[in-house]
């Protein structure tokens, strides 16, 4: 029963597009999910036990500054980071975690959500707002304008 309820969490997982992971202690990875995969062109193999010094060591530091900050607080974090995936600079909004065993942490989780796509409707849309209120201050210009040329 143990077995194919693990098989369940592990599809659910698995199906989520979000990427999770698990890390030590000392940084080495403990639990990967299928989108995680996906997006660092690894295989489970090639990441469970290694660091990201190992994997990423121009973005290793960064990553151990934001496992630090949980490791510290005992608390969650939650903060944005940019990646390359598939050659396409992504934005995530990451939700990171203590995972503890008996009250004592033993792993830093996180949840990695893509948020690439809003962020730039946002951006789309602030930019219609700024164009908007940049016609109506023209329009309201031209209203100033048209008072002078009318009698009184």
């Amino acid at each position: 029963m143990a077995v194919e309820h693990r098989r369940e969490i592990d599809d659910y997982l698995d199906a989520l597009h979000a990427i999770m992971y698990s890390r030590d202690r000392d940084g080495r990875y403990l639990f990967v999910n299928a989108e995680f995969l996906r997006a660092s062109e690894y295989t489970e193999a090639e990441i469970l036990g290694q660091t990201n010094e190992e994997l990423w060591p121009e973005r290793a530091l960064d990553y151990a500054n934001n496992d630090l900050v949980v490791w510290t607080q005992q608390k969650p974090f939650t903060y944005q980071e940019t990646g390359i995936v598939d050659g396409h600079e992504r934005i995530y909004l990451v939700f990171k975690f203590p995972i503890c065993k008996n009250e004592a942490m033993y792993a830093c989780g996180a949840l990695a959500v893509d948020i690439t796509d809003s962020v730039e409707e946002m951006k789309e849309a602030m930019g219609l707002v700024g164009r908007l209120l940049s016609q109506l201050e023209q329009s309201q210009n031209m209203l100033r304008a048209l008072q002078f040329l009318l009698p009184q």
